[in-house]
């Protein structure tokens, strides 16, 4: 899903920059074929390491050193405009890693050298990776999968997202033929009328 609105994104002209959340079992590098020896861990472990401010650390880094790490991912049908940032080398704890006081003004760099900013992340359900970067973002898009993710475990995701008071944007229901999409959008406008007949009420 990120893969393919990033792409669909650059294709319309804007800069994209493609964030690999996933840092323990990343995957961006293969599927755009690109290397993955210098990346987001990379950036990470040097705020851990120097000692200094993370703010100060990103927000120094010019647009020549950020693209030392946001690699064009050319052959991606995306044209010029969709820069992928892989994984890189991870030797410290990935909680350690995404502290909110290193992440967030990390993403903000990265902000400024792109019209949008996507992370990919692991399941929300799995790990708290998906949580530290909802948390410090402007929105996040919830992906279920038709046939294998519960209703309960959609529940509490978003259960999860109101805790932590993340914006949620929207959410894709993926690998469902039309009509299942057409059934399931039946079933969900019932509900939500049945939501707005009950607090009503």
């Amino acid at each position: 899903i990120a893969v393919g609105l990033a792409t669909a994104l650059a294709r319309r002209g804007l800069r994209v920059i493609l964030i690999e959340g996933n840092l323990l079992q990343p995957s961006l590098h293969t599927h755009f074929g690109l290397t993955s020896q210098r990346g987001m861990g990379d950036l990470l472990e040097r705020a851990s390491s120097t000692g200094g401010s993370a703010v100060d650390i990103f927000g120094a880094l010019s647009e020549a050193q950020i693209g030392e790490y946001a690699q064009a991912a050319t052959g991606s049908g995306g044209g010029s405009g969709l820069n992928v940032v892989c994984a890189g080398a991870v030797t410290s704890p990935i909680p350690v890693l995404l502290d909110r006081r290193k992440l967030q003004p990390l993403l903000l760099r990265f902000s400024r050298a792109a019209d949008i900013v996507l992370c990919d992340c692991r399941s929300l359900l799995s790990t708290g990776d998906a949580l530290a970067f909802a948390t410090v973002t402007d929105g996040t898009i919830l992906v279920v999968r038709a046939g294998k993710t519960e209703g309960r475990d959609v529940a509490w995701a978003r259960h999860l997202m109101r805790q932590a008071q993340v914006t949620a944007v929207g959410l894709v229901l993926n690998g469902c033929a039309a009509k299942q999409a057409g059934e399931w959008q039946a079933v969900s406008s019932d509900n939500t009328r049945n939501k707005a007949a009950e607090e009503a009420v």
